[in-house]
């Protein structure tokens, strides 16, 4: 049975964090006391098996998210000189004004979509770290973000890509012989 932690990267951590091993611990010791040390055992397995399933089963866009997501943490705490395990209202609240404000490498903000995925992504590794990460604290973090996605549309600046153009029926592989638009043939779009 392995006690090691993953990173985010897929890359194992060979610490086990105390809060970690100490939650595991008295998890087991209230196990054996109810149902006994062998029985005991068999929930920890159990336990060991469905964080395995859970890591197996994860998409891997998921974990490149979650991994990037932490980067940009990181890059945050560094600049403004905090621990990287300490994700608080206030530091929660901060990081998401931040990702607005300045959070791209490059020094712009992130478009209000990213940076929302970069928050839930970097309240992930706080947590297998055994942080607990309280969920007023996380609202109140989504509550401000949001606040200031609607200020940067007030101001009329938008970010990110924009929305994708349409594929016309012609771009689509295959597509001779079909009608130009959905409403069938006959219905030719002027241009």
């Amino acid at each position: 049975m392995s006690t090691a932690t993953e990173h985010p990267s897929g890359e194992a951590s060979a610490v086990l964090v105390p809060a970690v091993a100490d939650e595991r611990a008295a998890r087991f010791a209230l196990w054996a006391e109810r149902q006994g040390v062998e029985v005991a055992q068999r929930l920890a397995d159990a336990e060991d098996f469905a964080n395995e399933v859970q890591r197996r089963l994860t998409p891997a866009h998921t974990t490149d998210t979650y991994a990037k997501a932490w980067r940009v943490w990181e890059r945050f705490c560094a600049e403004r000189g905090l621990p990287e395990l300490e994700a608080t209202r206030g530091v929660l609240v901060t990081f998401g004004v931040w990702l607005l404000d300045r959070g791209q490498a490059n020094g712009k903000g992130y478009a209000a979509s990213s940076a929302s995925t970069i928050l839930a992504g970097a309240i992930v590794e706080p947590r297998r770290h055994g942080v607990e990460v309280s969920r007023d604290d996380q609202a109140q973090a989504r509550t401000q973000l949001e606040a200031g996605a609607v200020e940067l549309l007030k101001a009329e600046e938008r970010r990110g890509r924009g929305q994708a153009a349409a594929a016309e029926v012609p771009d689509v592989p295959g597509g001779e012989g079909l009608p130009d638009t959905l409403a069938g043939p006959g219905t030719r779009r002027s241009s």
